[in-house]
């Protein structure tokens, strides 16, 4: 139970991971044309301190700099850390230097992180776009995006008029993000990248289930639309989010009854927990975290966090 507290509360980071990671691409890859470029780069750092805290969390064992990819409703993340002999701003220099003339092999940078922090040798490819650099005095982060191929400006504002219009991101290119921290005389290095298709309306649809799959055996909110499914590839971890008209205590109080209804049975909480999430367990099978919050008016934002176990059936 101690392993799935720690479990539950680390993926509850995922949730962040993810929402922060949508609104880094629909802030830069328009260029932060609906909001400010400060507000822009305040994203930019927010996301890289939630980089930060899961890639220094430790999933099954030792996580290191290997490779991970997250799936966030249905469309594939992959990140990596590694830590550097380089100071944190020679690190930001490399990469900002790479985002600008070479960031189509940036994302084979990113796969092989330890060898790129440390030897910092420059790549020769497609130049790349809407880069972007902020620095603090203990982080920083640089993006951009990456295209196979260099487009003309009437082109690019083209692909930029259709990504608006379909939601599809992935017209502009792929999404190239590092955040490093200062560490001692070194740094710490955390990445993340897409490949391909990134539609943010398929994604996040207006009506329906979002892109995913229900947490096999743990029943759906009573009416709930699926707004978020996450995961952490090969990691006995889980979260889906649904949407259900009703206030959170009366929303709570029929998820406890169903749960209790199967089987599931109520575990106490940690100290410092919450009231509004509970826990429940099936013993060694699996057990999941119920987390609601008021959403929109007259719904309740529901979270099911699920540890050990991690079974899925598709819906």
């Amino acid at each position: 139970m101690r392993a799935f507290r720690r479990g539950g509360f680390w993926l509850r980071r995922i949730l962040r991971v993810a929402v922060a990671s949508v609104v880094v691409l629909v802030s830069f890859g328009f260029v932060a044309a609906r909001i400010t470029y400060a507000r822009a780069t305040d994203a930019g750092m927010d996301f890289g301190e939630e980089l930060h805290r899961m890639g220094e969390q430790s999933l099954t064992g030792e996580h290191g700099g290997d490779l991970y990819e997250i799936v966030l409703n249905g469309q594939p993340i992959d990140s990596t850390n590694a830590s550097s002999r380089h100071s944190m701003h020679e690190v930001l220099d490399y990469f900002q230097a790479e985002c600008k003339g070479d960031a189509s092999g940036l994302g084979e940078a990113f796969a092989h992180l330890d060898s790129a922090v440390s030897k910092l040798t420059p790549g020769a490819g497609t130049e790349g776009f809407f880069t972007v650099r902020r620095e603090q005095d203990d982080r920083g982060f640089v993006f951009c995006m990456a295209s196979d191929e260099k487009r003309s400006h009437a082109e690019m504002i083209g692909r930029l008029r259709r990504a608006g219009s379909t939601g599809e991101l992935g017209l502009l290119g792929d999404l190239r993000y590092v955040t490093v921290y200062r560490e001692g005389s070194g740094a710490r290095v955390f990445t993340a990248w897409t490949h391909g298709t990134f539609n943010v309306l398929t994604m996040f649809p207006k009506y329906g289930d979002a892109p995913g799959e229900d947490l096999g055996g743990v029943p759906r909110p009573e009416g709930g639309r699926r707004t978020l499914s996450a995961k952490i590839v090969g990691a006995p971890f889980g979260i889906n989010t649904y949407e259900v008209l009703g206030a959170p205590s009366e929303v709570t109080k029929e998820v406890d009854t169903v749960l209790l209804a199967r089987g599931w049975k109520a575990v106490p909480t940690a100290p410092g927990v919450p009231d509004d999430t509970r826990f429940y367990s099936l013993g060694t099978a699996m057990d999941v975290g119920v987390h609601a919050r008021a959403a929109r008016s007259g719904e309740t934002q529901v979270s099911y966090i699920l540890s050990s176990g991690l079974a899925s059936v598709s819906r």
